[in-house]
């Protein structure tokens, strides 16, 4: 798997409230300074091409809340084992209260960087299902699919 981030990603635990996308808060599992991976363990049905205003409660942030709005990008359900969980990763675009996001980030530990080739571990043993979606969001065949530039490709 080809790592293509532009930020370091770290470790860190905190609360992610949207109740467009779940009534119950999701687990922040790790963060950078252009996006999140957030894992629920039920969901609400929502649009993935929609931005939402988000709070997030950060832990080395004394529980002080920061509002931002994100954008998903991708989805992974994850059926493995008794684990039954849907992990979602978010984009953060650049408004409401990012400087003071961004401010968060460079407070963060060089011991809480993650390494990028663990990420590929992260799936290992899982199962996976993907979902391609044509331009008009709609499910589409997977034989044989050259990925165009049109297309999405959804982690289910």
């Amino acid at each position: 798997m080809l790592e293509n981030r532009k930020c370091p990603r770290f470790n860190d635990f905190g609360k992610f409230e949207c109740e467009d996308i779940s009534l119950l808060p999701g687990r922040l599992c790790d963060i950078s300074a252009n996006g999140m991976r957030v894992v629920f363990d039920s969901l609400e049905p929502f649009v993935m091409k929609n931005c939402y205003e988000a709070t997030i409660r950060l832990s080395k942030f004394n529980g002080e809340s920061i509002s931002l709005l994100v954008f998903p990008e991708w989805r992974f359900d994850n059926n493995s084992g008794e684990t039954k969980n849907v992990q979602i990763g978010f984009s953060i675009q650049h408004a409401l209260e990012y400087e003071k996001f961004l401010s968060y980030i460079d407070s963060l530990d060089e011991t809480d960087k993650i390494d990028s080739s663990s990420s590929e571990d992260d799936l290992d043993g899982m199962d996976i299902t993907v979902q391609f979606l044509d331009s008009d969001g709609e499910k589409d065949s997977c034989d044989d699919y050259l990925l165009e530039e049109d297309c999405e490709c959804q982690f289910l």
